[in-house]
């Protein structure tokens, strides 16, 4: 997804969500670009950062084409968020997907057996699930300081 500038050199604009949005729908750029951009860009971030902790980017691209197979077909969005990728926190169970919370306990528990209301919605308007982020280590700081309590 590049773009000339006013010298004809190819550069690479930064687009937000609903200019994406706006795009894909005037098919400008596909939802399978758009993903696959969205996957390359998420692979660098995790080799600079280990920010991933599971990365399905096969089942988003897929889900991107489907996107755009749907938009040729009936000319009209799936939704409001129709083929736009969006990453997940660890906190929510994508089917199919392992799933830990960020807790080292769950890990090798196996793939989520249904989808968080959450994901549910999203799929529903369109979105294309391509990877789950860490979530942050202030998370747990509500059990990792005890609180006594009084009680009267």
């Amino acid at each position: 997804m590049w773009a000339p500038d006013r010298k004809g050199a190819r550069y690479y604009p930064n687009y937000d969500a609903t200019h994406l949005l706006e795009m894909i729908a005037a098919r400008q750029f596909t939802s399978y670009e758009v993903t696959l951009a969205f996957c390359k860009r998420a692979a660098i971030a995790h080799q600079l950062t280990s920010c991933l902790t599971e990365i399905f980017f096969e089942e988003g691209l897929e889900t991107a084409k489907h996107c755009d197979d749907y938009l040729a077909k009936e000319g009209k969005m799936m939704g409001p968020l129709h083929g736009l990728p969006i990453s997940l926190k660890e906190t929510f169970c994508v089917k199919g997907v392992d799933n830990t919370l960020g807790f080292v306990k769950f890990v090798g528990r196996g793939p989520a057996e249904h989808n968080a209301a959450l994901v549910e919605i999203l799929l529903k308007q369109g979105a294309v699930l391509y990877v789950k982020t860490n979530v942050p280590q202030t998370m747990m700081v509500i059990s990792s300081f005890p609180v006594e309590v009084e009680l009267t």
